[in-house]
């Protein structure tokens, strides 16, 4: 939600970004309700978990969110300076989440492999429709502009600023 709520990220980062975790968080509903796989014994584990096991919801959504974010960045931001260690932390950060679910004795392995799969497919989904509509929008210059174009905050230059 940050990123929708500044200015400057909103239509770059925070847009693409909901909508990955949106389609991230159904599809993980609708394929825990197909396969009902139960979950491992976790009796005498800190955390217990009620819902099913497959595929891993938190694996799949950590994945889905960083992963949009990475693609983003990739291909938005000019300066290695800053764009290689936020990409390797949107990398290293899903696999933290994945790992701990197992730690936990909440999901299997397959599970969080799944996660992270499904997760990285619906980021590259998302990055690459939402630059087809982008560009199909281009025709409409106001929905464009809406969706698409950033607007700074605080104006760039002094031009027409009373002073």
């Amino acid at each position: 939600m940050v990123l929708v709520i500044i200015p400057y990220t909103r239509k770059r980062y925070g847009f693409p970004v909901v909508v990955a975790l949106c389609v991230s968080a159904i599809l993980n509903i609708l394929l825990k309700d197909i396969f009902h796989r139960a979950r491992p014994d976790s009796s005498g584990w800190l955390i217990h978990e009620v819902d099913y096991s497959f595929p891993s919801g938190h694996s799949q959504n950590s994945a889905a969110f960083f992963i949009t974010i990475a693609v983003l960045l990739l291909t938005n931001v000019k300066q290695k300076k800053i764009k290689i260690p936020l990409v390797t932390l949107c990398i290293i950060l899903p696999l933290i989440v994945g790992f701990t679910r197992v730690y936990l004795g909440v999901h299997f392995t397959g599970d969080v492999l799944a996660g992270w799969a499904l997760g990285a497919a619906v980021a590259f989904a998302t990055v690459a429709i939402w630059a087809i509509f982008g560009e199909l929008l281009k025709k409409h210059e106001k929905a464009h502009r809406f969706l698409f174009e950033e607007t700074p905050s605080i104006p760039l230059r002094d031009e027409g600023v009373p002073r």
